[in-house]
C-alpha cells in the first residue's frame, strides 16, 4: 500500500464514483478500479458497496477512511516539516583550509549557498594540515 493509493481510495470515497474520481485524478476510470480492487485484496475487506448510482463505504471501508485521511494527513506534515527545514538551515559552519588558494576557490560556492540559506553563516580559517585534522578530531571545523 503506498499514499498513491490511499490518494485514490479517498477520491472514490468522496466523489461515491469511480468515473467522477477517475475524472478528479485525470487517470482512466479502468486503471482506478484496478487500484481500488488491488488495495481491497491487499487489506483483504470490501472498501465499497455498490448502492443506487454511487458507491458507498462499507463498515470496514468506513474505517480505513478515517485512517487514511489521518495517513495523508501526517505524510502532507512531514513533508512541509522537512521543506521548512531546508528553507531555514541556519547556524554557523566552521571551514578550514590549509591553502590560501582553496579559500580563493570556496568563495563562489559560498555565495550561492549563501543565496540559499540566507539564515546560516560560515567562519573560514587557514591552518597547516595536522591543526585542522586536530580541530576536525575536536569537532571545532566542520569541513
Amino acid at each position: 500500500m503506498d499514499i498513491q493509493a490511499l490518494q485514490y481510495f479517498l477520491a472514490v470515497a468522496e466523489c461515491e464514483s469511480i468515473s467522477k474520481a477517475a475524472k478528479k485524478l485525470y487517470i482512466s476510470q479502468p486503471t482506478l478500479s484496478q487500484h481500488i480492487i488491488q488495495l481491497e485484496k491487499e487489506l483483504g475487506v470490501l472498501l465499497f458497496q455498490n448502492g443506487k448510482r454511487k458507491k458507498v463505504l462499507s463498515k470496514e471501508g468506513a474505517i480505513f477512511e478515517s485512517r487514511a485521511r489521518e495517513i495523508i494527513n501526517l505524510a502532507n506534515k512531514t513533508v512541509a516539516e522537512l521543506n521548512d527545514s531546508l528553507e531555514n538551515v541556519s547556524g554557523s559552519i566552521s571551514i578550514y583550509c590549509d591553502e590560501f588558494i582553496t579559500v580563493k576557490r570556496l568563495s563562489s560556492l559560498l555565495m550561492t549557498f549563501s543565496h540559499e540559506y540566507p539564515h546560516a553563516s560560515y567562519n573560514i580559517h587557514t591552518a597547516s594540515s595536522a591543526a585542522i585534522r586536530e580541530r576536525l578530531d575536536d569537532g571545532i571545523a566542520d569541513i
